[in-house]
């Protein structure tokens, strides 16, 4: 009795479109389908808020990358200046060197 009953039913949801909607009601779908839609709006609010805070979390980022490309430059900048001073003062011992050496010479010193 029970297994003609459930077959009856059953053909009577898929023949009958208002039926259908009657059960559907009843059993609370309509319900579970408007909870579907409140859950999807809060994800997309939620998603599209982390997404905003993760642009400003890059756009940091970014200034604190050109930060330290500014940085590391300034750091290289002494060490360039130091090479240039070695030169200079390579040159200058040089030319001392040079002029202590014609001053011997002209004193009669040997080395």
């Amino acid at each position: 009795m029970a297994s003609k009953l459930k077959k009856e039913f059953i053909e009577l949801l898929e023949k009958g479109k208002e039926f259908r909607y009657s059960v559907a009601g009843l059993i609370g779908y309509s319900e579970v389908l408007e909870e579907i839609k409140k859950l999807r709006e809060d994800f997309s609010r939620r998603f599209e808020e982390h997404d905003r805070k993760f642009e400003s979390i890059l756009k940091r980022l970014e200034k604190h990358d050109e930060r330290f490309e500014s940085l590391t430059e300034e750091i290289k900048k002494p060490s360039k200046r130091f090479g240039e001073y070695e030169k200079v003062q390579k040159d200058f011992n040089e030319a001392l060197k040079r002029r202590l050496d014609a001053l011997g010479d002209e004193m009669g010193f040997d080395e």
